[in-house]
């Protein structure tokens, strides 16, 4: 029902509902006859790893973009040579993409061991070594050491049986370079995130902070997280991938969230952006 609803939501997941359902009993068939990875093509000219254990992978190969509209978005956005920061990566998802598509270069954390050498191993096969630089530290409010819980790295992460992660904050790295994007997945701690890179969001060179809130987070965390960042010059916006229009929307009560600081830029290099294919449709 799920995988119906998705599809169903998507003009281009509905004009190829057969490539859709066919890529998702393939999986299903590989993984009855106990084939536990395979190897698909993905967004040209990247190759998706696919793992029974990594349910993101599955969706990713299955629909191609799961968020069309604000990977689309980063896709076009991104040049050659550009900086994304990926903060809360998982499975590595948006820095694949703006690597492999974009040629952008990407600084990654996911302090998640499987889900980071699941990552590796992604990047491995893709040849993406030069381009992303994956750190297994806790992207927060400044730099301590956190004991996470084996089983999770989000709502129980101060307990104190389990592992320890050292955390940093963005504005504690000495980075060479400014990021123009920022991605931030933070498993409910999106404010600890933020409050650690107040003077990084002051840079004028970054202009796009998306946020991928956790379905969890309480609404007052998620106004106040939302509040810092328009404070800085951001305004929430809507991004048509097919039309290639930018607009700046009422704050909506959404889990992801685009924020977009000086418009007309961000507008130009949308227009002018080469390309890229998703189920045989040209973006």
């Amino acid at each position: 029902m799920r995988l119906l609803k998705k599809t169903i939501s998507s003009p281009t997941l509905r004009a190829n509902i057969h490539r859709v359902f066919g890529r998702y009993l393939y999986w299903k068939w590989s993984a009855r006859i106990g084939k536990k990875r395979i190897l698909a093509d993905h967004i040209p000219p990247l190759q998706l790893v696919v793992k029974e254990e990594f349910p993101a992978s599955i969706r990713d190969y299955v629909f191609g973009l799961h968020a069309e509209s604000e990977m689309g978005f980063m896709m076009h956005f991104l040049r050659k040579d550009d900086f994304f920061v990926d903060i809360g990566a998982n499975i590595g998802t948006y820095s694949l993409l703006a690597a492999a598509v974009s040629e952008a270069f990407v600084l990654s954390f996911e302090p998640d061991d499987a889900r980071r050498e699941f990552f590796k191993d992604q990047v491995t096969v893709n040849a993406l070594a030069p381009l992303i630089f994956i750190d297994g530290r806790v992207v927060s409010t400044k730099e301590e050491t956190l004991i996470f819980s084996e089983q999770s790295v989000s709502k129980n992460i101060y307990v104190e049986a389990g592992v320890p992660r050292i955390a940093v904050s963005m504005d504690s790295l000495e980075l060479d370079k400014t990021p123009i994007m920022v991605k931030i997945d933070a498993k409910g701690y999106d404010l600890e995130v933020i409050q650690g890179m107040r003077e990084l969001l002051e840079h004028d060179e970054l202009k796009v902070v998306l946020c991928d809130f956790s379905e969890d987070i309480e609404e007052e965390v998620k106004n106040l997280v939302r509040e810092i960042i328009r404070s800085k010059g951001f305004k929430v916006c809507a991004y048509d991938p097919k039309q290639r229009s930018l607009e700046e929307v009422p704050v909506q009560d959404k889990q992801l969230m685009l924020f977009v600081r000086d418009q007309e830029f961000v507008e130009q290099r949308l227009l002018l952006a080469k390309t890229f294919k998703w189920y045989n449709k040209e973006l």
